[in-house]
C-alpha cells in the first residue's frame, strides 16, 4: 500500500516544487515513487527535470477520464531522476475542481507505488476545501513573519484539526536577523502558538529563481531543500 505525501504552502512561491523533487529523489533511491504535479507554479516539475517535451497527457486529463494512468505517466529516461511523473498541464488555465481528488489518486496509485508525492496546493489562495483522506503526511511550507499569522491560521483551518498531527511544517525565507528584530517567529514560537510540528527552516536565496533545470550546478543552491528533505523522509 502506497504512502501519500502532499506538499502544500500558505502562499505561492514558497519552494514546494523544489522540496518535493528532493523528497522524491531521496525516496526513489530505495523505493518505487510516483510524482503527481498539481502545482500551478510558473515552472513545472517536467521543466525542472528536462522532460517538458514528453508531455502528452497531464493529471487533469487523467482525472477527467481522457487518458489512462499509463498514458499520463512519464517514465524516467536517465539515472538522475528515478521516479515516475504525472505532469501538470502545459496550459496554466487548464484545471479541475474536485475536492475528492486525493481519494481518486489513492484509488489509482495505491497498489502500484511505495510512495506518491503530490505537489501541491496554495492553501490560502485555493478556494477548494479538499478531503485529505488517504494522505499520510502533509508537508506545509510557510513564512514565519508576524503579519503572516492570520494567513497561517486560515491554512490550518482548511487542513482541518483532524489532520494536524500528520502535518510537518517548514518555515521558509527564515532570517535570524528579522527574528531578533521581532518581525519573524522562530521554530519554537510558531510551533507552540499554532500547535504545529515544525521540522526546520530554509533561508532565503535569490538564486532559486535562476534554476532552469536540475543539474550538478544546482547542488549548492538547493542545500537547504536537501537538508529538509532528509528530515521529511525520516518522519515518514
Amino acid at each position: 500500500m502506497s504512502k501519500f505525501i502532499l506538499l502544500a504552502s500558505c502562499n505561492s512561491k514558497q519552494g514546494k516544487t523544489l522540496l518535493a523533487i528532493e523528497i522524491a529523489k531521496k525516496l526513489a533511491v530505495k523505493h518505487k515513487v510516483l510524482f503527481v504535479d498539481m502545482s500551478k507554479s510558473s515552472k513545472s516539475v517536467a521543466a525542472y527535470l528536462g522532460v517538458d517535451e514528453n508531455i502528452i497527457y497531464d493529471f487533469v486529463d487523467l482525472i477527467s477520464g481522457i487518458c489512462s494512468v499509463e498514458e499520463a505517466t512519464i517514465k524516467p529516461t536517465n539515472g538522475n531522476h528515478l521516479f515516475d511523473l504525472i505532469p501538470a498541464p502545459r496550459l496554466r488555465n487548464k484545471a479541475v475542481r474536485d475536492s475528492k481528488i486525493f481519494e481518486k489518486f489513492f484509488m489509482m496509485f495505491s497498489k502500484s507505488y511505495d510512495y506518491v508525492i503530490v505537489d501541491g496546493i496554495d492553501l490560502f489562495q485555493d478556494d477548494i476545501f479538499y478531503d485529505y483522506e488517504g494522505i499520510d503526511k502533509i508537508v506545509f511550507i510557510t513564512e514565519g513573519k508576524i503579519e503572516d499569522l492570520k494567513k497561517i491560521n486560515v491554512c490550518i483551518q482548511k487542513l482541518g484539526k483532524e489532520n494536524i498531527e500528520n502535518v510537518l511544517t517548514v518555515i521558509n525565507k527564515y532570517s535570524k536577523t528579522e527574528m531578533l528584530k521581532g518581525r519573524m517567529y522562530n521554530q519554537k514560537e510558531l510551533g507552540e502558538m499554532m500547535k504545529l510540528d515544525i521540522i526546520g527552516e530554509m533561508g532565503f536565496n535569490s538564486e532559486y529563481e535562476s534554476i532552469e533545470a536540475m543539474s550538478d550546478q544546482t547542488e549548492r543552491i538547493l542545500k537547504d531543500f536537501k537538508d529538509i528533505a532528509v528530515k521529511v523522509v525520516e518522519k515518514l
